[in-house]
Parts: structure tokens; sequence; C-alpha cells
């Protein structure tokens, strides 16, 4: 059996003014950072289908990858988590969702 505190003792106190704000601030710009960071998505993921691209496949799929891997990481700091219908909605070519998170880097960078 599972004995829980009396309502009046585990009510939360109030937030104070200061504490309120902050939090609505942190909020707002996690909001306005996937607002960006999903347009951003939204753009690479047309750059692919543009024929006229002066840019590799392979580039244009890379920076599609990249956009992908920071919005995924800051749905998952938003608390977002249907992560499958969030792809399907967006219709993410598997080539992108296989580059996520993946980076190149030329051989000086290695060095």
């Amino acid at each position: 059996m599972a004995v829980r505190p009396p309502r009046s003792l585990s009510q939360e106190l109030p937030k104070d003014p200061i504490s309120a704000s902050l939090e609505h601030e942190i909020l707002a710009e996690k909001a306005a950072t996937h607002g960006r960071l999903l347009k951003q998505l939204e753009k690479t993921i047309a750059a692919l289908n543009d024929p006229d691209a002066d840019t590799s496949e392979e580039s244009r799929i890379d920076a599609a990858g990249e956009a992908l891997w920071h919005i995924m990481v800051q749905r998952d700091l938003c608390g977002f988590r249907n992560t499958e219908a969030f792809l399907r909605e967006l219709k993410v070519p598997p080539a992108v969702q296989l580059r996520m998170g993946v980076t190149r880097g030329s051989r000086e960078d290695k060095a």
C-alpha cells in the first residue's frame, strides 16, 4: 500500500516573480531557437531537390544532416519526443537521416 503526504503539505509554494520571469525567458528562447533551426532544416531539405544548385549532392546532404542533428538536439531539450512523426511530416530523406550527427573534416583537420 502506497502512502502519500497530505495535500496540505504537498502544495508547491508560489514562485517568486524573478524566477517566473527567468523561466518564461528560457522557454521563449528555446521556442525561438527551435523555430530558427526548423527553418534552416526546411531550407536545406529544399536545396536537395534544387537542380540548379552550385554545390555537390554530397555537400547538400551533409548540410541537411547537420541541420537535422541541430534540431533533434533542440527538440530533445524542449521535451519533444515523437521523432518518427516529425521526420515523416518534414519528409526527411533516409540519406539525410543517416548523415545526422556525422561530421566530415579534411585530412588537415585530423592532424
